[in-house]
């Protein structure tokens, strides 16, 4: 099992996206299981999680916020 805050964290540090610029803080306490990362765009993993896992990514100021 993966905690989902990390690995929505982990999903778009590629991106350019720090710690700094993403508050995952709502999603502490859910476990992902049984995800195996694909090659493709951080947006396709994140969409695929938000469907299962039902939340959104909104842009307050700088910073990138997932909410439930």
């Amino acid at each position: 099992m993966v905690p989902l805050d990390e690995l929505v964290s982990d999903i778009v540090a590629p991106s350019g996206i720090g710690p700094s610029e993403i508050d995952v803080s709502q999603l502490v306490g859910d476990f992902v299981r049984g995800y195996i990362r694909m090659p493709s765009s951080a947006r396709g993993s994140l969409s695929q999680l938000q469907a299962v896992y039902l939340f959104d990514i909104v842009q307050t100021g700088y910073t990138l916020t997932a909410v439930k």
